[in-house]
């Protein structure tokens, strides 16, 4: 009796591109799509020089997948970088064109995710608690497997210059959080602390004329006011601010300059 195999072809809009000589793919995908086509190995069971990247540090993935259902309408995700071992069939809409479609069959799909897989992992999270995110979509960049070494290479090329932004930064671009305003608002009102706050470095560089860094500053109004804070035009978000405005002022007149 023959067997009979039903091949199930996706394709999604794509754009060919040339890198570092290597041709890859840049496409958008459904966040539904995710969970079925980019699959986690388990890292643990291999050394480190088999491994083509890094272990996945699960108690990560819920703060992400928390950081999406809270901002539902403003959470963003830089592009999932992935190496493909399937056969893929690029679909220009004209001939010679770098703009078209690309096809693959779903059943032999395999992939590789060589950056973002914090983020796959909570964006399936995601859509268990919220499926209709499964809608949008997310850019995905895609690069033929070629072997374990060259995955190493690029795990490592594309960390290699990530640098992490300090605290004081991020409590400045911080829109989303609550006690970051009310720290900028407490530098505007504490006369002292006018000029004189570090908003971008972690630690006061030496012959520096600033006296603190946001991210210090930061830090003493949660331990003064609490981590919990309604929204600024609450009567307990205002009654706080004064709390904290007053107590700075006195501890300002308390320590001379």
């Amino acid at each position: 009796m023959a067997a009979w195999r039903f091949e199930m072809k996706v394709s999604f809009p794509a754009m060919r591109g040339l890198i570092g000589k290597r041709a890859y793919y840049a496409t958008m995908m459904g966040l539904a799509e995710i969970p079925h086509l980019f699959k986690f190995n388990d890292w643990e069971q291999f050394t480190p020089e088999l491994r083509a990247q890094r272990v996945l540090v699960k108690k990560r993935v819920p703060e992400i997948v928390k950081y999406i259902i809270d901002n539902e309408d403003s959470y963003l995700f830089s592009s999932i970088t992935a190496a493909y071992n399937t056969d893929v069939r690029f679909k220009p809409v004209e001939e010679g064109a770098d703009i078209g479609y690309l096809e693959m069959d779903l059943e032999d799909a395999k992939f590789l995710i060589n950056d973002g897989q914090h983020r796959c992992a909570a964006i399936t999270a995601a859509l268990n608690e919220n499926p209709s995110l499964g809608k949008e979509r997310i850019s995905v960049l895609l690069f033929p497997w070629e072997s374990l070494s060259r995955a190493q290479q690029m795990f490592t090329d594309l960390n290699r210059f990530v640098q992490k932004t300090s605290k004081s930064l991020n409590i400045l671009y911080d829109h989303r959080d609550v006690l970051s305003a009310f720290t900028m608002e407490v530098t505007e009102e504490v006369p002292v602390f006018k000029g004189m706050i570090d908003k971008e470095k972690l630690t006061i560089p030496i012959r520096s004329e600033k006296l603190f860094t946001l991210s210090t500053l930061y830090d003493a109004n949660e331990e003064l006011i609490g981590s919990k804070l309604e929204k600024a035009d609450s009567p307990e978000y205002k009654e706080k601010l004064a709390r904290a405005v007053s107590y700075w002022k006195a501890v300002s007149r308390a320590i001379p300059d």
